[in-house]
């Protein structure tokens, strides 16, 4: 039998705003997925649309040939990777793929010790907003090797629009970095020169309204 890549069995290690939604399209692709979150509620509501139920990062990994992970924080990436009953605890999944934004340093952290257990990281923050999850459209920053990247590509594809960025851990997370610089720069100016012309006389309405046709 020819093998596709919705016979991936996925897990999920985050069910919240954005990890839901994601979830959701995952499982509407016809991927098999698993879920794992300290929040039992939002778990059941995903097992109730069909989603496999882990009580422990370990027993997620033990599930699933490739876990995701939509965390709030970089010591909750590290704790469910490397912690007590952690992925790294357990046989099974041989990727990690985090769209968490942790930083380059946590990132490098991680994927050492992952390595040292086997298991291939993909460093793939994102942005795009709970929309963004709930459409598809989400920006990916994938960080990881070429073999790695071509498994998870179609994955990502389901969720968002991928870029492979570079092959090192870290790179995924500088890049996002970097895009969110600019974009508050970008802000700052605009609101700058919003200023500049309200002082001039000009009408800060008519100002957006240049600006937004333009």
């Amino acid at each position: 039998m020819e093998t596709t890549m919705t016979d991936l069995k996925l897990g999920l290690a985050g069910a919240g705003r954005m990890g839901t939604p994601m979830a959701k399209r995952l499982m509407a692709a016809g991927y098999s997925v698993s879920v794992y979150d300290t929040n039992a509620a939002a778990v059941e509501a995903l097992a109730a649309q069909g989603a496999g139920k882990a009580a422990t990062p370990a027993e997620l990994a033990k599930r699933c040939d490739v876990v995701l992970l939509s965390l709030p924080t970089p010591e909750i990436v590290q704790a469910v990777c490397l912690g007590q009953d952690g992925l790294t605890s357990a046989k099974g999944a041989s990727i990690v793929i985090d769209l968490s934004t942790t930083g380059p340093r946590t990132e490098r952290l991680v994927a050492q010790g992952l390595k040292a257990a086997g298991i291939s990281l993909a460093d793939c923050p994102v942005s795009g907003g709970v929309g963004g999850a709930e459409k598809g459209t989400l920006a990916m920053m994938a960080a990881c090797d070429d073999a790695t990247m071509e498994t998870i590509r179609p994955v990502l594809e389901t969720l968002g629009k991928p870029v492979h960025v570079g092959l090192e851990p870290g790179m995924g997370q500088m890049i996002k970095v970097i895009n969110n610089l600019m974009s508050v720069t970008a802000l700052s100016i605009a609101s700058e020169a919003l200023v500049l012309g309200t002082k001039a006389g000009l009408d800060p309405d008519v100002m957006l309204e240049v600006i937004n046709s333009g």
